[in-house]
């Protein structure tokens, strides 16, 4: 058992995020509400007027006392998931401060991060500590959308150096949280001139139910045949990984194991996955089941009737809680590539260099008698246990302090960041037209 940091202080924690829908943020975002709720924090939710929920997610939310007020962008007449933040003074003070209340920001996206260091310079006289949370690989570049999608050499070069800049004084203050091994690595890898010094992951943490063993065995013996589950949503290639399932799947069909596969997903790629499936012989298709779209709080019920787990990110984590034996798919391909076994082989959940066979690794699993099954479960849940308690992680978070007590970026390069994000659009107008 971990000891628990005092936090006699209470604090109000505001997430600037526009999404409550299906994904990795989503649940970590109600966990966080569910723990300052228990733990007496007051929490704010900042969005926009085009945030999306799921009803159920959100409700959650309601449930745990979290106050959501909206805020405005730029140009908040256009509908755009990476629209800048009005910085505008009367826009920060929507939060509500008390003259002697504690805030702790936590951001998903710099543009949201940069937000917050506005509410910092409108509040000089609070106690603010503004933190930009990079979940995986794809969200430590600030600058990517400028140096790699559009590649312009000159002009991205001169991004990647003003933002280096910027990255070094967030580094400095203490105004990163990482929360995978894969996410450091990627940012010191792009950054070259960016002096990072030791940094370690620090997780947010979840709910984590006990193990409960007992059940976990009567779900090995009731399921005669084996069932492969996979959660995600269908953006590719970020998770073109779900064709490599569907290709194990039919392998190990074709050597003759009972086995079935379970879908769950949604998302703009749909019409790949169903040709995909169609693609295998009818007996094969009847085994396999596309169930759509579920809330979060039914994904239990899934792995509960499973017996290995493929997938990346926060599901991951749940199917590990569950005592289900996981596997790490490798992102940003559509092969049977893997990581290997969840916290055996692999303690990051995303894995973008994974190169063992995922069919390999399910049929090892198939060999498993119920003592080694429950042996390699038991290890995996304990070592997330370990690491991942929500009380333990977010007593650790909210104790974290930025370095500089003031605002870590200056109002110069805040409004030069604003000109740039409208060059951005301007940019994109133009490319449109021709």
């Amino acid at each position: 058992m971990v000891a628990k940091v005092s936090t006699e202080k209470k604090k109000t924690i505001l997430i600037i995020y526009d999404s409550l829908l299906y994904g990795g943020i989503q649940t970590q975002i109600i966990d966080i509400a569910k723990w300052a709720y228990n733990n007496g924090h007051r929490m704010v939710w900042a969005v926009t007027k085009y945030a999306k929920w799921e009803e159920s997610s959100y409700n959650i939310l309601l449930e745990n006392n979290v106050e959501i007020v909206m805020v405005q962008r730029i140009f908040d007449n256009l509908k755009s998931d990476t629209s800048f933040y009005s910085l505008k003074n009367s826009n920060a003070k929507r939060i509500f401060l008390e003259p002697d209340e504690e805030l702790l920001i936590i951001s998903y996206n710099f543009y949201a991060f940069f937000f917050g260091e506005a509410i910092k310079h409108t509040y000089r006289n609070n106690n603010i500590d503004n933190f930009f949370i990079v979940p995986h690989e794809t969200n430590a570049y600030l600058d990517i959308r400028f140096s790699e999608k559009y590649k312009l050499p000159i002009v991205g070069g001169f991004f990647t150096r003003f933002y280096s800049k910027i990255v070094q004084d967030m580094v400095k203050n203490n105004c990163i949280i990482y929360l995978v091994d894969s996410a450091v690595s990627a940012a010191k890898e792009h950054y070259k001139k960016v002096k990072f010094g030791q940094i370690a992951p620090k997780p947010i943490g979840r709910y984590i139910k006990e193990y409960d063993e007992q059940k976990i065995r009567e779900i090995y013996r009731k399921n005669d045949e084996f069932t492969i589950l996979t959660i995600g949503r269908y953006t590719f290639p970020f998770k073109g990984y779900v064709f490599g399932v569907i290709d194990s799947y039919k392998e190990l069909k074709d050597k003759g194991y009972k086995v079935k596969l379970n879908i769950i997903g949604y998302g703009s790629g749909e019409a790949r996955v169903v040709e995909k499936i169609n693609q295998l012989p009818t007996e094969y298709k009847s085994d396999i089941k596309l169930l759509g779209k579920k809330p979060l709080d039914e994904l239990n019920l899934y792995y509960e009737g499973t017996k290995v787990y493929v997938g990346t990110g926060y599901t991951l984590w749940q199917a590990c809680e569950s005592g289900i034996i996981s596997i790490v798919a490798t992102v940003y391909q559509d092969g049977k590539k893997t990581g290997g076994f969840f916290n055996i082989d692999r303690t990051d959940p995303l894995c973008y260099d994974g190169a063992m066979d995922l069919t390999e690794n399910i049929e090892k699993i198939m060999c498993f008698s119920e003592d080694e099954y429950i042996k390699i479960s038991k290890i995996a849940y304990e070592r997330h246990k370990a690491t991942h308690d929500i009380e333990y992680c977010m007593d650790t978070i909210i104790c974290e302090r930025n370095k500089n007590v003031s605002a870590n970026i200056s109002k110069i390069q805040i409004y030069m960041l604003k000109f740039l994000f409208i060059g951005k659009m301007v940019y994109n107008f133009v490319c449109k037209k021709l």
